[in-house]
């Protein structure tokens, strides 16, 4: 029922969900329920669309894929960009885009707010490309041997740094929890961790841990950002 007691939901102009504080176990199944309603659009573009986008590009042929990845030796816009999109093998497609959709999973069910979801995924998918690509080239180009550098995992990491937030702002609506910011910290640490530690399991080539805590920090920290932004009315 839409009238529990502690439940505020106040739905704005761009479709966004403000909760107040929830005093009922139930109120939190009627939230998250709420939220993803919300996302439907969104979970069908950014779960469906884009593994499919993925899939795509790992099905063209291989002399194609080939002037989508970033050579350190010579990169170019395009390379740069779509370097991010592209895998070679099935193992990294696979593996990418299986943690990208545990982020997602992390991220429907407790965001709030669309806009803000949206303007960080847009930093995520059309800026982040070259960041990491920049970073790469400046890091390893200066070594006499071409490196090869490709794969959705920066960005995927970048949604699960995002996904740090949504569930420690997620737990704001909630009365005698933890405070939000030790959750998120504890969150933060323990993605930093995982990243730090999974080079030994790497198959088939070097991972790039740098370009993964970009990412991860990235996605972490832009919402705080753009709260501060929009509180400040610069938004």
């Amino acid at each position: 029922p839409s009238n529990i007691k502690g439940l505020k939901e106040i739905e704005s102009e761009n479709g966004d969900m403000t909760d107040g504080p929830l005093d009922r176990p139930f109120s939190l199944f009627q939230t998250v329920y709420s939220n993803l309603k919300s996302f439907r659009i969104d979970c069908i573009f950014f779960a469906g669309v884009v593994p499919l986008a993925l899939t795509a590009i790992f099905l063209l042929p291989p002399e194609l894929k080939y002037l989508m990845v970033l050579n350190t030796k010579d990169p170019t816009p395009v390379s740069a960009f779509l370097s991010n999109f592209t895998h070679l093998s099935d193992w990294h497609l696979k593996e990418n885009i299986a943690g990208y959709m545990i982020a997602l999973a992390f991220i429907f069910p407790f965001e709030r707010n669309r806009k803000l979801f949206r303007s960080v995924s847009l930093i995520l998918m059309m800026i982040l490309p070259f960041v990491v690509s920049w970073y790469t080239v400046s890091i390893l180009g200066h070594l006499s041997i071409r490196i090869l550098s490709m794969g959705f995992s920066a960005i995927g990491w970048g949604y699960l740094g995002y996904s740090a937030y949504a569930v420690s702002d997620f737990v704001k609506s909630f009365k005698a929890v933890t405070p939000s910011a030790a959750i998120f910290l504890i969150l933060f640490i323990t993605g930093a961790s995982l990243i730090v530690f999974q080079a030994p399991f790497a198959k088939g080539g070097a991972v790039n841990l740098s370009a993964h805590l970009i990412g991860f920090v990235l996605g972490a920290l832009m919402p705080f950002m753009y709260s501060l932004l929009n509180d400040t009315g610069i938004l």
